[in-house]
């Protein structure tokens, strides 16, 4: 199915709530990334692609992937069995501690975890590389460049208004009409 027939359908199904958001597919993402419509190689894009990374991998809302302090993201190496005749694999995790969400007071106050695997091109996808866990190390890589890398402090610099206008325009640059995001 073309992504502009999953669209429509979508907007059926979903209908034109005044609120409601439409969702954003991988082929999205890849389509992004092989337009460098987001630019990852420039500290805002870089910014804005983890952001977006890390809330669709992570089943996160935009303001709990925003209000992440260092000291609450934990990346490390799994070393997985190996399958039928396969041998062991490593494959990188991140686990994010979030904090004071919309949802805690379901769950007493007590913080919840989100625990991202590191992305893999499907077999049969020409997808992209882009990876949420990558992109978190590179992230931390430059804000250590820049001497701005502290645990207590928050990992994404960037407003929500700020994204929203990156994630606008990286929509628009796939052709994408951005009013529904």
């Amino acid at each position: 199915i073309t992504l502009e027939e999953m669209m429509q359908r979508i907007k059926k199904q979903f209908g034109t709530g005044k609120k409601r958001k439409m969702p954003i597919f991988l082929s999205m993402i890849d389509e992004m990334e092989a337009t460098r419509a987001i630019d990852v190689r420039n500290r805002g894009g870089l910014q804005a692609a983890t952001i977006l990374l890390i809330t669709i991998f992570g089943l996160l809302r935009i303001s709990e992937v925003i209000n992440l302090k260092w000291k609450d993201v934990k990346i490390e190496v799994l070393r997985t069995p190996g399958y039928r005749n396969s041998s062991p694999d490593t494959v990188l995790i991140m686990t994010l501690t979030l904090r004071n969400t919309k949802t805690a007071r379901f769950n007493e106050g007590l913080p919840e975890y989100v625990v991202l695997c590191q992305r893999r091109p499907h077999k049969n996808s020409i997808g992209g590389s882009w990876d949420p866990i990558e992109l978190t190390k590179a992230w931390k890589r430059v804000k250590e460049m820049e001497r701005t890398f502290h645990n207590d402090e928050k990992v994404f610099d960037m407003p929500k208004d700020e994204y929203r206008k990156f994630l606008k325009r990286s929509l628009e640059r796939i052709g994408i009409a951005s009013k529904s995001y």
